[in-house]
């Protein structure tokens, strides 16, 4: 059991957890929550209308909830979520995140002790939530944990376990609701364009991972939107943002074509060009993938290089798909139109 840390005169912290069908992770979410070793930590869940069981295990532990169904995706959930709040520091969690003890405490010493920072994220754990893991599960745990690993500032609030202040979020108007994803780097870009948001890796969660099918559906559906995010910035950002592992896709994917077409037409030339192109993305990914090799050895890191290639695949052809059916920007800033065909 964790020491309960009291501090008067600190500031407030609210967690703001939007769930849709999570049933069967939010319970321990919310017994993560509850259990901070800091007193006094308000927790708002915002359920954007689940037809399973999600908001009634979130009342049996006495949690407030605020059903809010009125627009689609955790943009909306979270600045709701934001609006219900008594705190000073916003502190979000997804609902299948579960913290360790001591993320609010750490977060809150974090902010005070740096009164320029706007925000600061957490770290997820090498390991999984998922009990049993499956090798995709431990896949996913580390490549989230070397996506962040080494940074000392980041250039977007990670809503899986990150806080911002209060007054920052309200000065830059909160969430755009027109992304459905790639929600918390829209807003992270607005903000690190006067402030700074940091990384302490001593904030620490374990997350819920999801099949290998969900999860190249979503990288699939968050490059339409990043394209979108980027098409009016021409920013690039930290970690799976970066310029460097956006042209490591694009290099997957055209290598793989092109192995592909050689092998059908057996032309030695197009196969040399597809594994030269092959090159870059291994190099974006090579501390992930020896971080894949001390901790399981060769099977395991082959098994990560042909998962991250796959993944690597979605997001790419996203990209040579979004002309066709990427979202397009209607109006600009938080709470305007965009209009996708999808």
């Amino acid at each position: 059991m964790s020491v309960v840390v009291e501090k008067e005169g600190s500031p407030v912290i609210s967690i703001v957890i939007p769930t849709l069908n999570a049933e069967m992770t939010i319970g321990k979410c919310l017994d993560a929550a509850l259990a901070q070793s800091l007193s006094g930590v308000e927790i708002i869940v915002v359920d954007g209308g689940s037809t399973d069981r999600t908001v009634e295990i979130a009342r049996e532990r006495s949690c407030r909830v605020v059903v809010d169904d009125a627009a689609p995706g955790p943009a909306h959930g979270r600045n709701r979520g934001v609006a219900e709040t008594t705190g000073d520091i916003i502190f979000f969690v997804d609902a299948d995140v579960v913290l360790s003890p001591d993320a609010a405490v750490r977060v809150m010493d974090d902010l005070v002790a740096d009164p320029d920072a706007a925000g600061v994220n957490g770290l997820y754990e090498p390991e999984p939530a998922n009990d049993p893991a499956s090798p995709f599960d431990r896949y996913m745990a580390l490549r989230k944990f070397s996506n962040f690993s080494g940074f000392r500032t980041f250039t977007h609030i990670t809503t899986a376990c990150g806080a911002i202040r209060r007054s920052v979020f309200d000065d830059v108007g909160g969430f755009d609701v027109r992304f459905v994803e790639m929600e918390d780097i829209e807003l992270g870009f607005r903000v690190t364009e006067h402030h700074t948001i940091l990384l302490d890796p001593e904030v620490r969660c374990r997350h819920f991972f999801r099949p290998f099918p969900q999860v190249a559906r979503r990288y699939f559906r968050r490059t339409l939107y990043w394209l979108a995010l980027f098409g009016r910035t021409r920013r690039f950002g930290s970690g799976i943002t970066s310029r460097g592992r956006g042209i490591g896709a694009m290099c997957a994917l055209t290598g793989l074509l092109l192995l592909v077409i050689a092998a059908v037409v057996r032309e030695h030339t197009l196969a040399i060009v597809g594994i030269v192109l092959l090159v870059p993305f291994v190099l974006s990914n090579r501390a992930f993938y020896a971080a894949a090799f001390r901790r399981e050895g060769d099977v395991f890191l082959i098994y990560c290089i042909a998962t991250s290639l796959a993944l690597a695949c979605a997001a790419a052809t996203a990209t040579l798909l979004y002309p066709l059916i990427g979202p397009s920007f209607t109006a600009s800033g938080p709470g305007g139109g965009l209009a996708h065909d999808e």
